[in-house]
């Protein structure tokens, strides 16, 4: 009761921060009572221009945590928060019709929002989607140059803050990938070789809370067979020179 006290005062005074703070850390609540204040609470912030609030209420809605599960009202939710401009929402009405999570599969409205988030955030998720775009086709003219350059600035965005840095792995995989068979770029074993490397311990660590990331180390392990195939056939490539360069010295 303490609690439902507290964000009613705050209601009652119009101080949509605190109301919005109260929902964010009750929205998870076991009391399902309080739970239920928490939606309440996103609804009102977004009536009064939060889109914080949008978000979050949308992933509910995505997850049916607390509410009845609906991905078409998440997306509403998500399109809200992403017209004002906050990047997880522009990522998620990307992936929505990429995968057509919440409506058909729609490639053009899916490069319309991860264009969106690369051109105003230089976001690496948004960035080596796009690429995945230009590689496979989708939605675009295919383009293996154009990919490749948007999985390198991707990898570069990683590497440059934190924010990004969750999905280093995505970029290391992609830009390993485009060096082990050539796509976009040269061939370079050695360097795909160091990158899938990387990328594998990357998405060893993600094992514990992103379900999608067996099948990728999976792709991984097995790149990482071919990339030590080329190397060991390489070096006994080069070895068998040395051997007859040093018989026809002696």
């Amino acid at each position: 009761q303490d609690d439902l006290d507290e964000v009613n005062y705050s209601i009652g005074i119009e101080d949509w921060e605190e109301v919005y703070e109260w929902a964010y850390c009750h929205d998870d609540d076991s009391n399902e009572r309080i739970a239920r204040k928490a939606v309440e609470c996103y609804e009102l912030c977004i009536e009064h221009d939060m889109p914080e609030a949008a978000l979050d209420l949308g992933e509910l809605y995505d997850t049916g945590k607390v509410v009845e599960q609906n991905h078409q009202k998440a997306y509403e939710l998500y399109q809200i928060a992403a017209d004002a401009g906050l990047i997880s929402a522009i990522r998620n009405c990307g992936y929505g019709p990429y995968y057509g999570q919440h409506q058909d599969i729609d490639y053009k409205k899916a490069y319309q929002y991860f264009s969106l988030g690369a051109l105003l955030h230089d976001d690496a998720n948004c960035l080596y989607k796009l690429g995945d775009m230009y590689l496979n086709g989708y939605g675009v003219d295919q383009n293996e140059d154009y990919a490749f350059m948007l999985y390198q600035r991707a990898l570069g965005c990683c590497q440059k803050n934190d924010r990004d840095s969750v999905f280093i792995a995505d970029a290391q995989f992609r830009v390993g990938k485009c060096y082990l068979d050539g796509i976009g770029t040269y061939k370079n074993t050695e360097k795909a070789h160091e990158l899938l490397s990387l990328a594998l311990v990357n998405f060893y660590k993600r094992r514990k809370r992103d379900h999608f990331v067996i099948e990728l180390i999976r792709s991984t392990k097995e790149l990482l067979v071919q990339a030590q195939t080329d190397l060991d056939k390489e070096t006994s490539d080069y070895q068998r020179k040395w051997d007859c360069e040093l018989d026809d010295l002696q």
